[in-house]
């Protein structure tokens, strides 16, 4: 049982303590309160029920009370001075129960770290760059602190990657967490089977479709919260999901080590094969190429890899599905994560790279490796398709 466990074991212990002293005190002057010294069995009968009956009145007092307190605020007497009432034994545990939780909670994020990079970060066998290459953390990938070391260097595991990152190029604790939210998808499953997704948070309203046990489907960040319900992204539209027939999770990579991405990549040439297609170019403004350009640098790293994005996104404006236009082909609603966040918009006013807005030119003239497709994900996911730069696309 690790630490934070054992301070919540005792702070319940605590709680249960306080409850039977009151309790025992409680009985103890109910007891005093005897109606007579013989009784028949009517009459025990009777007592046993004036006892429940006191005891009740008791504890109401005490609650009243205490509420009374509660809302009255510290008591001020005629010299001004301000007399602070201290909680009951009861409810100072409750709530230092109530704060370990709390700062659980803040902690969940504390050994967490994040490579912040556009591709990827090299993994290596020690702490120095002279030390041979394990593996990646790619984009979107998570790993869990063993140590820090003093010249900048932290120790990690991410499944069955170990090693060392150098720290210049990471984020951790609430930073992670921030980025993660900005760049990976959440997504909610099924905990059971016929899970019906609804056109608006109410059980009244018309079924969309119905999740299997285990399916999963993006969660719509950006609808507004109702209680008891999850929304989530249905084509280009929201729907809505009982929260007690789903869990929700955050889709965090792990690292892969360099005998795990050369299998994949055998394995992805075994199956599927790159087709470039040319498409007739499409004119856009400079304003339509750079919020191109930012979305792609968001969502891939190099050169083929933000290509792929580019012609993805230029698939979806001629297929007329996603928007008419770049711009609501990019901000159509539970598509792409970065420019849900923010994030295409704050790279277009900062300037995209010059990698970037090549990839877009190219895409924008109608260069398209994916060969048709629509869609993305990283190649993590194992997902079938045509694996371009850290990708999956189908």
């Amino acid at each position: 049982m690790n630490l934070k466990n054992v301070s919540k074991a005792r702070i319940c212990q605590s709680i249960v303590v306080v409850a039977m002293t009151i309790f025992m005190g409680i009985t103890s002057v109910v007891g005093s309160l005897d109606v007579s010294n013989s009784t028949t069995s009517d009459e025990v009968a009777a007592s046993g029920t004036t006892q429940k009956s006191h005891t009740a009145g008791i504890i109401s007092a005490l609650n009243n009370d205490e509420i009374a307190a509660t809302e009255a605020g510290p008591m001020v007497d005629e010299t001004g001075y301000t007399e602070v009432a201290e909680p009951s034994p009861a409810v100072a545990a409750v709530q230092e129960l109530e704060e370990a939780e709390a700062e659980e909670e803040d902690d969940e994020w504390s050994d967490v770290l994040m490579a912040d990079v556009n591709d990827y970060l090299y993994v290596r066998e020690d702490a120095t760059t002279e030390a041979p290459v394990v593996g990646k953390l790619r984009k979107g990938d998570s790993a869990t602190i063993i140590s820090f070391t003093e010249d900048g260097w932290f120790e990690i595991e991410s499944g069955n990657l170990k090693g060392y990152v150098l720290g210049d190029y990471c984020v951790t604790g609430s930073e992670a967490e921030d980025l993660a939210s900005e760049i990976c998808v959440t997504y909610a499953k099924a905990t059971t089977g016929g899970v019906r997704v609804r056109s608006e948070a109410s059980q009244e309203s018309k079924i969309i479709t119905a999740l299997g046990q285990g399916d999963k489907i993006k969660v719509d960040n950006e609808a507004e919260e109702v209680d008891g319900w999850v929304a989530v992204a249905y084509g280009n539209s929201t729907g809505y999901v009982s929260g007690d027939y789903v869990e929700t999770y955050m889709d965090m990579g792990k690292g892969i080590t360099k005998e795990e991405e050369a299998e994949a990549k055998a394995k992805a040439a075994q199956t599927t094969e790159a087709t470039t297609i040319q498409n007739a170019a499409v004119a856009a403004s400079f304003d339509d190429e750079t919020l191109l350009a930012a979305l792609i640098q968001c969502e891939a790293g190099g050169y083929d890899g933000e290509l792929a994005v580019g012609a993805v996104v230029m698939n979806r404006l001629r297929s007329g599905r996603y928007g008419s236009s770049l711009e609501s082909v990019i901000y159509a609603k539970g598509q792409f994560g970065p420019a849900r966040s923010g994030a295409v918009a704050r790279l277009a006013a900062k300037g995209p790279s010059a990698t970037a807005r090549a990839a877009a030119q190219a895409a924008l003239s109608g260069i398209d490796p994916t060969g048709g497709c629509t869609h993305f994900q990283p190649a993590r996911t194992g997902h079938a398709g045509v694996v371009i730069g850290g990708n999956v696309f189908f």
